[in-house]
């Protein structure tokens, strides 16, 4: 059953990523543009300070610009500002393209997905509903929906920005300075494996949280649906700690899901120092050299 489930799943993913192939084409330029205006923006300040103020030659991947960027012109200097302007422009372009047409087909996904899942619980029988928890049912057809929604729309774009990101940004190193590339490279693998590990166990967290938040909306709908009941029996003190218990359970898990996500965060910062030290040691030794 379970199996079914997934295969219709990814049939209602597939078919409307298929549906929307133009607006994906049109997202991927967008990332793809937002990406390349991202690698631009300290160009202009490099050219300005080590061309235009202090008169050092080209690189040789800039030769092409020779003729454009001339020491001490003020022509130069000011097209340079100008272009700062015009980077964020097509930066800030490509960015709310890429945010609107992912958000809409993400949104489309949750539509079509609501729709089935409402569909499916209609034909189920009535002992499912008699052992299930409408609660817990109303929190996958709206929290969980929306959760798929952000891991297409958000996540993926976010995903594949940083991907294309390093990318660029290695190749502009290997062009500037092949061993100080490698050298940056050597904590790739220390980074991903640190990575992956810990965003392994924040989404086996996030699992836990959902089904606790899933639980505590079955346990809140099943009490106000039956409020006259426990009033009559004078229950609120047992309801109100059972609550309790569920809210509880639910914010731990919280709290561990953004207690690994921050050290997530910290070890990429951590592992990222580690070559950026190398890099600037070595560089510093070739200019003593």
């Amino acid at each position: 059953m379970a199996k079914d489930s997934r295969t219709r799943f990814n049939q209602i993913i597939i078919g409307h990523l298929k549906e929307a192939k133009g607006q994906l084409a049109l997202a991927v330029l967008s990332i793809i543009g937002f990406t390349v205006t991202s690698l631009l923006v300290p160009w202009p300040l490099k050219l300005i300070f080590d061309q235009i103020l202090l008169g050092k030659p080209l690189p040789e991947g800039l030769a092409v610009l020779s003729g454009l960027v001339q020491p001490g012109s003020i022509a130069t200097l000011v097209g340079l500002s100008a272009s700062i302007v015009l980077i964020a422009f097509f930066s800030g372009f490509f960015s709310y393209w890429q945010l609107y047409i992912t958000s809409r087909i993400g949104y489309r996904i949750v539509y079509k997905l609501r729709g089935e899942m409402f569909e499916h619980l209609q034909r189920l029988s009535l002992s499912f509903h008699n052992r299930a928890h409408t609660g817990e049912l109303m929190s996958k057809i709206t929290t969980d929906t929306n959760t798929l929604k952000d891991v297409y729309s958000q996540y993926l774009v976010t995903f594949s920005t940083h991907i294309l990101t390093v990318a660029g940004m290695f190749a502009i190193m290997v062009a500037l300075n092949w061993k100080l590339a490698l050298i940056a490279a050597a904590t790739f693998p220390l980074l991903s494996w640190a990575l992956f590990h810990v965003l392994r166990k924040v989404r086996k967290s996030a699992k836990k949280q959902r089904a606790n938040e899933g639980r505590l909306a079955a346990q809140v709908a099943e009490i106000l649906g039956a409020v006259n009941l426990v009033q009559a029996f004078g229950r609120e003190r047992y309801e109100r700690e059972r609550f309790e218990d569920e809210s509880a359970q639910s914010m731990e898990e919280s709290i561990r899901a953004a207690r690994m996500e921050a050290a997530a965060t910290r070890l990429v910062e951590i592992t990222s120092s580690f070559g950026t030290a190398l890099v600037v040691a070595f560089g510093g030794w070739q200019v003593l050299q």
